[in-house]
């Protein structure tokens, strides 16, 4: 069951609701909370709103309460062309939201520069930006030299540091070592970690070995990508993906890594590259993690060592889910992980369950993240 909904890859942690409306200065601004929060950089869950990307581009915003899904930009006449537009600011990407602001970063546009041994190098950088709803205007916080930064591989809000991905892109040189080419994938890719109290920078480390890859998997330098899923456990999840050839065909593969925030140590990295353990992360909350494997879905919980693992052919590399009261849904059907019993759920087979919202579960069809419905909890969750 492959849809659009799918390639946004929507993991979600219920957060912390913050800030959202237009872009005019003095636009009213809801309570701010404090927490944590993640973006795929395509959507993003919080405890009353949902926050997402349409196919124009534009972000817009689910009120659970009133059930309107609103751009963010609420300027009168606006063509979100303009400079001080937040859906400008954004660039076709769900930042996160904190303090009554969204933060982001923006790539620099790439320059080619001639190195002191004459050779052509390439030049990259980012800036992490705010732009602060309170005053309806963009401030830049910092700028990292030598790494590119897209949403789409997460942003994660934690104890008022935010977490992201670098990538220093893949290079392509000739026989005689001169640079002929760049890619957006196969690059190096680093977890960083800015202090929003201080602006301080830390560069994490390393989270997957390209060459040794490339080793066994010669389309890595191509393809190599590694994606944020979240945060539990006090463990930043990660989808480390490429592309492996096999009887002629190619097809994309993962493995799951994870950094430790306790004691600041990554983990997940192949022992044997010949023998990967395929394996995505397909759900993340602060109370379950799912890794799935083709046909099997391992459910953590929280406070239990062993996961739960459960059978369906519905579980593999782009399952989308949600879990509330230890129920997976999984389009049509739910999984009670007390019981290990199966249900099928009626008028479900083509919307997604998102969020649950007090008594109230809010749903969306699979094609468009369109068509926001609420239905009773106790409607999908009766035995």
């Amino acid at each position: 069951m492959k849809h659009r909904f799918l390639k946004y890859g929507a993991a979600m942690i219920a957060a912390a609701l913050l800030a959202m409306t237009g872009c005019s200065t003095g636009s009213k601004v809801p309570t701010a909370y404090s927490g944590n929060a993640f973006s795929d950089g395509y959507s993003s869950v919080y405890p009353d709103a949902f926050f997402h990307l349409q196919e124009d581009g534009l972000v817009r915003r689910l009120d659970y309460d009133s059930m309107q899904d609103m751009l963010l930009c609420n300027k009168p006449n606006c063509t979100h062309a303009e400079k001080d537009c937040v859906e400008n600011c954004l660039n076709g990407k769900v930042p996160i939201f904190a303090d009554n602001c969204a933060y982001y970063c923006v790539n620099a546009e790439q320059q080619f520069i001639q190195g002191t041994d004459g050779k052509t190098e390439l030049q990259i950088s980012t800036e992490l930006c705010c732009y602060d709803f309170t005053k309806g205007e963009e401030k830049s916080l910092l700028q990292l030299p030598d790494c590119s930064v897209s949403a789409n591989y997460g942003l994660l809000l934690h104890d008022h540091k935010l977490y992201f991905v670098s990538n220093a892109l893949s290079r392509f040189y000739d026989e005689n070592g001169m640079l002929v080419g760049v890619g957006g994938t196969g690059g190096e890719m680093h977890l960083f970690a800015v202090d929003l109290n201080d602006l301080n920078v830390n560069d994490l480390g390393s989270l997957y070995d390209v060459d040794a890859l490339a080793e066994y998997y010669p389309l890595t330098p191509n393809s190599g990508e590694v994606y944020m899923k979240g945060l539990y456990d006090n463990k930043i999840y990660f989808n480390v993906g490429f592309v492996a050839e096999s009887n002629g065909e190619e097809h994309h593969q993962f493995y799951v890594t994870y950094y430790d925030l306790t004691d600041g140590t990554y983990h997940g990295t192949p022992d044997d590259y010949a023998q990967i353990d395929f394996a995505s992360v397909r759900y993340v909350s602060d109370d379950y993690l799912v890794i799935c494997r083709e046909g099997t879905a391992s459910v953590y919980q929280k406070g239990s060592a062993e996961p739960i693992v459960l059978e369906h052919p519905y579980f593999g590399r782009d399952v989308f889910m949600f879990i509330s009261d230890d129920t997976v849904f999984c389009y049509d059907m739910a999984f009670d992980l007390n019981t290990r019993s199966t249900r099928k759920l009626d008028h479900m087979s083509e919307n997604l369950v998102i969020t649950r919202y007090g008594d109230f579960f809010i749903y969306s069809d699979q094609s468009y993240m369109n068509n926001f419905e609420k239905i009773p909890a106790e409607q999908l969750l009766k035995p």
